[in-house]
Parts: C-alpha cells; structure tokens; sequence
C-alpha cells in the first residue's frame, strides 16, 4: 500500500503487504520487507534493508537499518 508522493529509487524492492506512508523516499536499491511499515515522511536510504517498522519523519540507513 502505498500512501501520496511516495518516491521510490531505481532498483529498491517493496516486499508484500508493505505499508508505505503519504511522504515517504526509498532510496535506490533499498529493500523493505514484506508487512513493514514506514511511517509518514520517514527516509530510507540508499542500499538499506528495513526489517522493522519505521516511525514518522524517521531517517534509516544501513544492513540492517538503523534510525539515524
């Protein structure tokens, strides 16, 4: 499910029944697990693979992601 303006990178992967927020950016080549769910204007970046819930206007990066 994806919310408004939601942005994804090129290469990044959305798994099943991921929740995506209206605001959110998926840099290129970042992984989200299927159920995840990414809170409101919340950042993922390049390369990071989510496996956990992201809260609102959050900022993650890494392998595993991490809030930065």
């Amino acid at each position: 499910e994806l919310g408004e303006f939601v942005q994804i990178g090129h290469g990044a992967v959305v798994g099943a029944r991921a929740k995506l927020a209206e605001g959110v950016l998926v840099g290129a080549g970042a992984i989200i697990a299927p159920g995840v769910k990414i809170g409101k204007d919340a950042q993922i970046g390049p390369g990071t693979l989510v496996l956990q819930d992201v809260e609102e206007e959050a900022i993650v990066f890494g392998l595993p992601g991490k809030v930065m």
